[in-house]
């Protein structure tokens, strides 16, 4: 039996609540507190920013739990946006910043900042993420 094969043998062995405690312990301090917070943004109303921003949807919020756990442990700040999406965010001391606004769509816009260059784009292939069930 191939190393892999083991694996799948495992884990097919393990309920849903052992696979989840696993991955769990599997992850960084920095990912659990982003998971955390992202999963708090399904707990927003109708005009939570103050204007008419919308709910953010659960299947959002688990496709962006999902891009954060495939991440390193070099995580973004992530933020809910009055657009129906969520951004993450990263910045270095230098002022090069990078931005991703992830839409329940799967679309993704980009935004760089670098130096004396900017680079906005709207990535319009889908994220093949799955919603977790």
């Amino acid at each position: 039996m191939s190393t892999k094969e083991m694996a799948y043998s495992i884990i097919d062995s393990m309920s849903e609540q052992e696979i989840q405690a696993f991955v769990y312990r599997s992850l960084s301090p920095a990912q659990i507190k982003n998971i955390h917070k992202v999963s708090s943004f399904s707990n927003l109303k109708k005009g939570w920013n103050g204007y008419d921003a919308k709910p953010i949807s659960t299947t959002l919020v688990e496709m962006v739990k999902e891009a954060l756990v495939s991440l390193s442990t070099y995580q973004p700040e992530v933020f809910p946006t009055g657009r129906n999406s969520i951004q993450l965010e990263y910045e270095k001391e230098n002022g090069d910043y990078l931005e991703f606004e992830i839409f329940e769509d799967g679309k993704v816009s980009m935004y760089l900042s670098k130096g004396n260059e900017e680079v906005e784009k709207l990535i319009t292939a889908k994220i093949p993420l799955e919603k977790i069930e």
